[in-house]
């Protein structure tokens, strides 16, 4: 074999060699420190390069099927649903459901796997059942903090526990809509300024027997100086006020030594049902508390207190009681909050008295407690996504983005609730938005049109977040706050509603308001507190006591 061939052969064999040995190197499984790459937080690799996130969303129109918190369906021109979709370039395909058919309508869709992406859940048991039922995604916590950061922020800067209300077993499936604004304000406590001039008492009670006295001579003194014993010091809201005293008021779930007890079944009640008793037989009550202050018609009017039947009164809520507030709406010439219902029922019955209302503070009882009946400031309800989002993290982040876009701007915010800016409202000379709504529908010809009708109020932007509530209330906030409202409030833990609740609740509310009113009428004496308290507990309030603990405790 001459030389040059022996030369090609050579190079030939080492050719075939180093191909071997690349292709065994291509082809080495499992890791080393040289072949694998774990991203880190930031989204790079260990190389320094960027990670694609696989929820971004995509540079694409997205087609959302969306179920929201609407009052009214909307209409055939929903001028705010075609703004943001442009905005957002996507499709929303808004699901129009009657409040009083939404489970009955949802029911036949679910039957039929039909989802929406975005589902309201409009109560504590629809969302527990929607989680059992596996139609709500579960929501990835890291996804939240990405693309709903200042959201997320404000709920938690209002209650840093939000999140776990929309969590199951660990897992997130909802996003807690957040806090009720009213709610931080207790329920009413109104005197007539007038009878309490006529009674010789230039302020309201702050103690128990300060109460006592006033409301005596409110009864037996002829206040409204017509000759006639036929006034009395209050009706049903006035009762509250005695509870308060002594610590508690009635229905409420509240912490004592770390779990939830139920208040009307404590035995300081027994002592304010003492206090009732004795203040029915002498006629300081309006015998016609059973049946309530309210005859009919808007359930918040008192007409016990606006028709002159007695002097005091906590019913409705604190806004159901407010004189004209604020400068003048430029639009529609009138005061920016108007005067509330009970204001102006007692101005038509009684010109001028309005204005001498009296807005009292929780009266101090014998052991020093006091109080006034609050609401949860939580608000039930949460949104979630359809279980076919946990394949479409991208839309379920798109969705996310429209609303971190709503709620991270003052703008933006009330655009999404309020319409157009400088059409549907404006803000005035103190920044706060006032509505400019009618004088649009004038404009346009559409006399029936509403908020929810153009895809605005919460039809798409569901949030409630305190800062905004703040601002779009300010003159009734700074009222309710100059009459200290905000104080001594007395509230519920419990905001959802109990698993065995629809099995006993009915019959124990029964039980206890048949007690309570036998004992505060006469007909049974104050130490019958105790044999219903016994009964009440054997009737399904210790099933009722072990399921509230048991979600108090997913509350820490």
């Amino acid at each position: 074999m001459n030389k040059k061939l022996i030369k090609v052969i050579s190079e030939m064999v080492l050719a075939a060699v180093l191909m071997v040995s690349i292709v065994a190197c291509s082809k080495t499984t499992g890791p080393t420190k040289e072949n694998t790459k774990t991203p880190d937080s930031s989204g790079k690799s260990a190389s320094g390069k960027e990670e694609k996130d696989p929820a971004a969303p995509k540079d694409e129109t997205y087609t959302i099927s969306w179920i929201g918190a609407q009052n009214n369906p909307l209409s055939e021109d929903p001028v705010m649903l075609e703004k943001w979709e442009k905005e957002f370039n996507v499709v929303i395909d808004f699901w129009n459901i009657d409040s009083n058919e939404w489970n009955e309508v949802l029911s036949t869709k679910f039957a039929g796997d039909e989802i929406p992406d975005l589902l309201y859940c409009n109560s504590p048991a629809n969302f527990a059942n929607y989680v059992d039922q596996q139609l709500l995604a579960e929501i990835p916590p890291e996804m939240l903090e990405k693309y709903m950061p200042k959201t997320i922020a404000a709920l938690k800067a209002d209650n840093e526990k939000v999140l776990l209300q929309g969590q199951v077993d660990g897992k997130q499936y909802g996003i807690p809509i957040g806090t009720y604004f009213h709610n931080q304000f207790h329920e009413p406590i109104v005197y007539r300024g007038d009878w309490m001039k006529k009674a010789g008492v230039s302020s309201a009670p702050a103690t128990l027997d300060e109460f006592q006295d006033l409301m005596y001579k409110f009864a037996n003194e002829d206040p409204d100086g017509n000759g006639k014993r036929d006034t009395y010091g209050f009706s049903t809201s006035g009762l509250n006020m005695v509870y308060g005293a002594f610590g508690y008021e009635r229905k409420q779930w509240v912490e004592e030594d770390g779990k939830l007890v139920y208040s009307s079944i404590q035995p300081e009640m027994k002592e304010a049902l003492a206090v009732l008793a004795k203040w029915y037989k002498d006629g300081i009550i309006d015998p016609e508390f059973i049946t309530g202050e309210n005859k009919g018609g808007y359930w918040a009017i008192t007409h016990a207190f606006d028709e002159g039947r007695i002097g005091y009164s906590g019913h409705g809520c604190y806004y159901h009681w407010n004189p004209d507030l604020g400068p003048l709406n430029e639009s529609t010439g009138k005061s920016s909050v108007i005067a509330a219902t009970n204001y102006q029922e007692l101005e038509k019955k009684f010109p001028g008295i309005g204005s001498e209302l009296v807005h009292g503070t929780p009266v101090t009882g014998p052991d020093g407690k006091c109080g006034s009946r609050g609401d949860p400031l939580q608000h039930p309800h949460q949104v979630g996504f359809g279980i076919q989002l946990e394949d479409e993290l991208d839309k379920m982040a798109k969705i996310m983005t429209m609303y971190e876009y709503w709620t991270s701007d003052t703008d933006h915010y009330f655009e999404s609730r309020s319409g157009i800016k400088d059409e549907m409202w404006h803000f005035n000379e103190d920044g706060v938005p006032v509505s400019d709504f009618d004088a649009w529908k004038e404009k346009n010809k559409k006399p029936d049109e509403t908020l929810s009708g153009v895809g605005a109020a919460t039809v798409l932007e569901p949030f409630l977040l305190s800062s905004y509530d703040k601002l779009q209330n300010k003159y009734l906030y700074d009222w309710a706050v100059e009459n200290k409202y905000d104080k001594d409030l007395i509230r519920s833990e419990l905001f959802v509603a109990l698993p065995s609740a629809g099995t006993y609740q009915t019959e124990l509310d029964k039980m206890e308001d048949e007690a309570y009113i036998a004992i505060i009428t006469g007909d049974k004496p104050v130490d019958y507190f105790d044999t219903f308290v016994e009964e009440y507990k054997k009737s399904g309030y210790e099933k009722l006591e072990k399921e509230a603990n048991e979600w108090w405790k997913t509350m820490k």
